[in-house]
């Protein structure tokens, strides 16, 4: 997770999306994080926490990975990039989707940005883009 945090911010600070997917066994998840800008737009700690412990997720070799899972999230993340890049369709900013290789469902949840954040929105407060 403190690569995905370090990603996650200088993506915020840059003021790019980060389309995100992991994989872990035969289960998924992708999202798309635009916290800076602002409400409602959750942030990778709006749904992780403060996690800085680099033990709190067995690892892909602990838990193992299956592979054509792997490529189903990945044909999703490409997607989503296309969708961001074009401004295509919605977005998947404040939604968290899951996918279950086993069952072959794909499961969509609403994020919502808590009050007080655990630092990253809070900390990512929106900013204006510089002038160029």
């Amino acid at each position: 997770l403190p690569t995905r945090e370090a990603v996650h911010d200088a993506c915020a600070d840059a003021r790019i999306p980060l389309v995100s997917a992991a994989v872990q066994g035969l289960d998924g998840q992708l999202t798309t994080y635009k916290s800076y800008l602002g409400d409602p737009h959750p942030c990778l700690r709006c749904l992780a926490g403060d996690v800085t412990d680099a033990d709190a997720l067995p690892t892909c070799a602990q838990a193992g990975v299956l592979g054509p899972a792997a490529g189903v999230m990945a044909t999703l993340q490409a997607v989503e990039v296309v969708k961001e890049i074009l401004d295509l369709g919605t977005s998947l900013s404040g939604t968290l989707v899951f996918y279950d290789a086993l069952g072959v469902r794909l499961e969509r949840v609403s994020l919502r940005r808590p009050p007080a954040c655990a630092g990253g929105c809070v900390r990512r407060a929106p900013a204006k883009p510089p002038v160029l």
